[in-house]
């Protein structure tokens, strides 16, 4: 027996359909699962960027090379200049990712 027996027609114009096919796209859902999970009132977000989890790889690598400057620096009470300037050259990469989203 089937989980959802009965069937339901809707007629929509094509505007309309566009807009269905857009937002169903965009959370990653084919149209009738979309549409199930808007009848029974969940909130539905766009499906993450494919580039999301280099963008976290890059994030964790730079968080833990800051990391290791900051336990040196406590260690001898001052920071070098080349360390700074790796840190601004890690953040700047990772905004140019961001901003490529």
């Amino acid at each position: 027996m089937r989980n959802r027996p009965i069937k339901l027609s809707v007629r929509v114009n094509q505007t309309e359909y566009q807009y269905l096919t857009l937002q169903a796209d965009s959370s990653g859902l084919s149209k009738e699962a979309f549409i199930r999970k808007r009848i029974m009132g969940e909130s539905i977000k766009a499906r993450p960027p494919q580039e999301l989890p280099e963008l976290l790889r890059l994030l964790k690598s730079t968080s833990d090379n800051i990391n290791q400057i900051a336990r040196a620096t406590n260690a001898r009470h001052f920071v070098r200049s080349e360390e700074l300037e790796e840190i601004y050259s890690r953040l700047d990469d990772i905004w140019s990712k961001v901003k490529e989203l």
